[in-house]
């Protein structure tokens, strides 16, 4: 599968929402914690909804938590165990930084700077920065990511458009 024996992987999104998931699983565990002092009636009230909430929040940090695994054949994109798309570098028509909508608050769109692989030139990437199993796929732009991308992109990616400055 390998052309070589190198591989790289790197993580796709950005930590903070890891953080702020696990900063909200800790105090949805705390709250839990306290519902469970109070009596029976008003138990069920704050513990049922706060294990609802905990496992939604442990669901959206695994799948946040993803990661691109670079080699000589391509780009292999996983969340946790599951592979979510593999990528030939041949397919690849554009490899460039780009600004993603990461949030849309109060009608104030967030921007971040990411990696965006194209497989069809303009193609917009999805609001959030979170990779699925269609194109295009980001990745979150950091000197180490950047430069790892261009490395392989440079040496594998002949039909692909590389603007990554």
């Amino acid at each position: 599968m390998q052309k070589n024996g190198e591989k790289k992987t790197l993580f796709t999104g950005p930590k903070y929402v890891v953080v702020l998931c696990l900063f909200f699983i800790l105090l949805t565990l705390a709250i839990v914690a306290v519902g469970l002092t109070l009596e029976m009636a008003h138990r069920f009230l704050i513990v049922f909804p706060g294990i609802v909430l905990l496992l939604i929040l442990g669901g959206l940090m695994v799948f946040s938590i993803q990661t691109a695994v670079l080699d000589g054949e391509g780009i292999l994109f996983r969340f946790c165990w599951f592979r979510l798309a593999f990528v030939r570098w041949e397919d690849l028509r554009a490899v460039e930084r780009d600004d993603v909508t990461v949030a849309d608050i109060a009608g104030f769109e967030i921007k971040k700077d990411f990696i965006v692989l194209r497989t069809i030139p303009r193609q917009t990437p999805r609001r959030g920065g979170i990779n699925r199993k269609d194109p295009p796929w980001v990745i979150k732009t950091t000197p180490k990511n950047v430069a790892a991308v261009r490395e392989y992109a440079e040496k594998y990616a002949k039909n692909a458009e590389i603007f990554l400055w």
